[in-house]
């Protein structure tokens, strides 16, 4: 079809979790009690799965993997976790080529070692995979939903409507549903964390207006009890500039109290919220500039509260000679 760079299978989508996953043994360590098993998921996948992934190979002949059944591909998540004395990712990814591995009935030769990405959530850490020939491990009786992956030069949304009628015209019986574009699909993966950046705007929000109405509390109390004072300052010949300055300075001296603790705090333990980034890193120079906006807001809003309440203040005039 013009337009279609490359075309795969899979039976696993990634970023659902929809995936079916195992356990799997070194086979050298099958006999032992002790023996390392290693948790990981499953894709049955078809040619061209990593060119239209565009997934890297790091180790091994991608050519191997359709000539026959009992090969696998793995990434390099499960070659670490499957080869633990190898401590360089070059050398892990060398020493899996050959090797066989046991678990859910099967026993494959590993072919080949691939980068690893994500498969069930977009914050998720480094998750064993193994890969193996969609065309020597899927029958109809298993009735698994079978994934067409397209990559595309122009518009993926363009190409829907022309690839459900090529499809139809190659088998009609075969029912095609639910066909979307990787950046919708994506949006639908990141709905939970970009919930949850909402409602921690939202929560920020709150603390905001909040720590705003304490600071106006706070220049209110101090502004009330020195009432007189300020009668006085205006009295023996204080301009009401000189009176509004003091208030102001009492407002953002508090506000900087405040803000410098929390903005250092902030910074210290950005490494806990670090898995709620995606793509960013916490200690970027840009995401520390738009915290300092953020520290600025607050600042801000504690010199309005002091604004507000040093027109009160202003409200003592000098009385008249």
């Amino acid at each position: 079809m013009p337009g279609v760079e490359s075309a795969t299978l899979t039976t696993g989508v990634p970023l659902t979790f929809v995936i079916d996953n195992s356990r799997f043994t070194p086979e050298e360590s099958e006999a032992d009690p002790q023996r390392l098993r290693i948790a990981a998921d499953i894709y049955a996948i078809g040619p061209r799965f990593f060119e239209t992934r565009g997934i890297p190979l790091l180790a091994g002949d991608v050519s191997r993997f359709d000539q026959g059944g009992g090969i696998a591909i793995v990434n390099d998540a499960f070659a670490r976790a499957a080869f633990p004395n190898q401590s360089a990712l070059r050398q892990s990814s060398g020493q899996a080529i050959g090797r066989r591995i046991v678990g859910d009935g099967m026993r494959l030769q590993l072919v080949g070692v691939a980068a690893t990405a994500k498969s069930r959530t977009i914050g998720e850490a480094p998750r064993p995979i193994v890969y193996v020939p969609i065309l020597h491990n899927y029958s109809a009786e298993t009735r698994r939903v079978v994934t067409l992956v397209v990559k595309t030069r122009d518009t993926a949304a363009t190409y829907a409507g022309p690839m459900r009628e090529a499809i139809r015209r190659a088998d009609p019986s075969l029912a095609v549903f639910e066909a979307r574009t990787m950046e919708s699909h994506l949006g639908d993966a990141l709905l939970v964390p970009r919930l949850a950046g909402l409602l921690s705007a939202i929560a920020g929000c709150i603390g905001l207006v909040i720590a705003t109405i304490g600071v106006y509390g706070v220049i209110s109390f101090a502004v009330a009890r020195r009432r007189r004072e300020i009668g006085i300052r205006l009295a023996v010949g204080a301009t009401p500039r000189v009176v509004l300055m003091m208030i102001l300075k009492q407002g953002i001296t508090l506000a900087f109290i405040g803000t410098v603790p929390g903005f250092l705090a902030g910074v210290s333990v950005t490494r806990f919220g670090a898995s709620l980034l995606y793509g960013v890193n916490p200690r970027d120079t840009n995401y520390i500039r738009r915290r300092a906006r953020v520290a600025h807001v607050r600042r801000g809003s504690g010199l309005s509260s002091a604004c507000a309440r040093s027109r009160s203040a202003g409200s003592c005039r000098r009385p008249p000679q």
